[in-house]
Formats: structure tokens, sequence, C-alpha cells
């Protein structure tokens, strides 16, 4: 229970990291506090994300242990029947202690007497929170101009409390980059919260995230795991080799370059037309890790997605299994051709493929085509369990590890593919069972 809480916790906090150091937090605590309530402290630094450290409370005292950050900048989480609130806050590590006092009052937590810098974090947060209750109950509602209104504020609203509390330049750089943060992780929700597109309210200007992604260069940045996205989206239209020279050449936070850079690469290796520019996509890459340093597994990754080029072997790398769990060798089908359904038990729209699939199997019957359904089940049991319901024969096999689907550059299912009598690719993505215009396909094949 404490690590899934925790999981959920972080995601909330929007920060990471472990740090070596470790820091003593004691105080007090005054008011009420709800029945059942949990309090977490998490520190704002890069890395990796601990585990959230609980805050012991007893008789208005309270006392916790956890990493410290490099920018004196945590995060307390409150979770109380289900629902978080979360309260940042600045702590001041003396010989490795710190002191924090808390009031709680009708439900919400504020800090007693907070440095400038606190109070700056302080009046931040409650306008965000203010401003995404607004955006969450009156998004669908609100008029296009209201909503850009209210996305292009976070900048200016956290530039103004940083000069009227007296921040410190270091508060004032925090306040940026999470004002940038929040602006951009808006925009990639605003569908989901508003029903407008990004284009409808007049955010879909590159220029625009191009000016925010000007104050965001610095080792801070890595406390927001939104802001290489930023970079990314930003971007002009260019070729990879010209988004990661620009990446490389106008940015200075690694945390920003790499981060850019991994999901530049991702993009590229599972969007890539292999069978049309496959020596090009190769040539490319290939300079590119070695002029760069890249990472290699992104140019192995790309090697292995030949597999989807019509005449290319069954990918080696793929083991597939049958129902016994014994290992099955796809040169056991050579001299027929083999119609592959790509399937898992989770999925709905291949289950409603399956009943098409067993009357086209039906009518073949006779034929030199061998069906062949392969799972990518992570769960086996789950997998089992649904051949039994479903009253599946035949060859049934699974293929564990996806390692099929990553070299067949396989991005949803069901998916189907056709082999032929030497066990090269024929037909990638082949028609599907309940297509009108596979049977003739398949009758046709010599």
């Amino acid at each position: 229970m404490r690590k899934i809480l925790s999981a959920a916790i972080l995601m909330m906090a929007g920060c990471c990291p472990i740090a070596a150091q470790q820091l003593t937090v004691e105080g007090t605590i005054t008011g009420t506090v709800p029945e059942g309530q949990c309090l977490y402290v998490v520190p704002v630094t890069a890395g990796q994300s601990p585990e959230a450290d609980s805050i012991q409370v007893r008789d208005g005292r309270l006392s916790a242990r956890t990493s410290l950050s490099p920018w004196g900048i945590y995060k307390v989480i409150a979770v109380n029947q289900q629902r978080q609130s979360t309260l940042p806050v600045t702590l001041t590590a003396d010989n490795g202690k710190a002191t924090l006092r808390l009031q709680c009052a009708e439900g919400g937590l504020s800090v007693s007497q907070p440095t400038a810098d606190g109070a700056a974090l302080q009046a931040f947060n409650s306008y965000y929170i203010d401003r995404a209750k607004r955006l969450w109950t009156d998004g669908k509602s609100m008029d296009a101009a209201a909503v850009k209104s209210l996305l292009t504020s976070y900048a200016l609203v956290a530039d103004s409390i940083a000069a009227c509390h007296g921040a410190s330049a270091n508060m004032s750089r925090y306040l940026s980059l999470w004002a940038s943060a929040i602006t951009y992780e808006t925009i990639e929700s605003l569908r989901f919260i508003t029903g407008k597109t990004a284009a409808e309210v007049g955010m879909d200007d590159p220029a625009f995230l191009q000016r925010l992604c000007t104050q965001i260069d610095c080792d801070m940045a890595a406390a927001f795991p939104q802001l290489p996205r930023m970079v990314v989206a930003a971007l002009s239209k260019g070729s990879l080799s010209e988004q990661i020279g620009y990446v490389r050449s106008h940015y200075t936070s690694e945390f920003l370059k790499k981060g850019a850079e991994a999901q530049l690469l991702s993009h590229y290796v599972s969007s890539f037309k292999y069978a049309e520019h496959y020596e090009h996509g190769l040539a490319e890459l290939t300079a590119l890790t070695e002029q760069y340093g890249l990472d290699q597994r992104y140019l192995n990754v790309f090697k292995q997605r030949r597999a989807s080029i019509a005449g290319t072997p069954f990918p080696e790398a793929a083991t597939l299994f049958d129902l016994e769990g014994r290992p099955v060798d796809f040169a056991q089908f050579r001299g027929k051709f083999v119609y592959i359904d790509l399937w898992a038990s989770w999925c709905v729209p291949c289950i409603k493929e399956i009943p098409h699939l067993k009357e086209v199997e039906a009518k073949m019957k006779d034929s030199d085509i061998v069906f062949v359904s392969i799972s990518i089940d992570k769960d086996e049991a789950a997998w089992k369990r649904k051949v039994a319901d479903l009253g599946l024969s035949g060859h049934l096999y699974i293929d564990r590890g996806n390692k099929l689907a990553e070299a067949l550059n396989v991005r949803g299912i069901p998916f189907f593919l056709i082999y032929d009598r030497e066990g090269k690719l024929y037909k990638y993505s082949a028609y599907r069972p309940s297509d009108s215009r596979l049977l003739p396909l398949l009758q046709g094949l010599k």
C-alpha cells in the first residue's frame, strides 16, 4: 500500500530525485488535522524519483527524514480519503537539519511565517490550483479567448509574484520553470479538459513555445519532466539531423538535450517508413549516432525493424512458444504461405476479428496457407484462458517479450502479416479477416 501511494504522490508532485545526503525535518503543526490524513515530504531535485517520505505527527510535533534538495525546495503532500493536495515549501538545511512549521485550517495546509521564497511558492501554488480548478470545471463552456488568456497568464503571474514577494533569483527561476511546465502540460491535455484543440484556442504557434523555451535552459529544468517534450514541440519542422543539431547548439542543459533527443529518436524509429527509405534512414541515423555519441540502442532497434520490409526473413530475435511452453521454429512452415494474426486477450477489436478469422480459415482449409495466431500478452495465463473461452485451436503461439512486435514495428493490434513459402515477408499490414478483400488475396497466392 505504501509503495502504491508513494507512486501516486510522486506523479502529482512532478519532481524527481535520489540525493545521497539526507535531511532531518522537525517542527510543529497547529490546527485540526483531518482524521486519517497522512503527510509526506518529497524533495525537488534532479534524477530518479525516490519514495515519498512519511511525516510523523504526534502531539502537535512533526518529524521526517528525506533526501536533500539542491535548491532547498520540497513538496508536502497531504493524502486523505483518496484525495491529495500539494504544498510546496522551502527548507533551510543547517548541519543536516531543517525546521518546518505547518498550520492546518479547514483541511488546508500552509506554512506558518514563511520566508520570502516560501511565500512566493505558496502564492503561485494557490494561483495554479485556482486556475486548474476553473479549467476543469468550466473549460468546456469557456470560449477560446478565455482559455488562451488563462494559459498565457502563468508565466506573467510567476514573474509578478516573484517580484512582489522579493523572491531570490533561485526561486524566481524555479517559478518561471514551473509556469512553463504547467503551460505546456495543459496544452498537451487541452482537448481532454476543454474539448478544444490547441489550434482552436490559438495555442498551436511554435513561436509561443519557443519563447517559453528561452527561459528553461538551466540545471533546475531537470525538476520538470515535461520540459524536454516542450523543447521538441517548439522545434521547426526539419530532418532528424537538423532538429538534433538545433537542440545541441541552442541548449546547454544536459537534461533538456538528452530528453529531447530521446523523444526525437523514439519518434523517428517508430514512425519511419522502412519499406520505402530504409537505407537512407540507416545512413542518417548511423552518422548522427557517431557524430553526437547518441544512445546506440536506437540504431540497433532501427536495424532490427528492417524485418518490416517485404522480402526479409522472419525475425530471428522473435522466439515463439506454444500452449505447452515449448519453443516453436518458424522454419517448420517452409513451403507454405503463412497468415499471421497478432493479437492479445485484452484487445476487444482482436476478439471481434476471430469469428471472421475462423470463417476464412475454414474456406481455405485445403490450401497451402497456414493460419497462425500469435499473442503479445504479458500474462500467459490470461492468454490461455482466452484461448479456451474462444474455443481456439490450431497454431496458437505467444511472443514472449514482444520481440516479434518490436522487430516488425507493430504499434497497434490486431495486426496481420503474410509470409511466403520461403519464410520471407510477403505482405506487411495485410487485410483483416473481416475485410472482403482478404479471401480473394489468399485464394490468389501461388
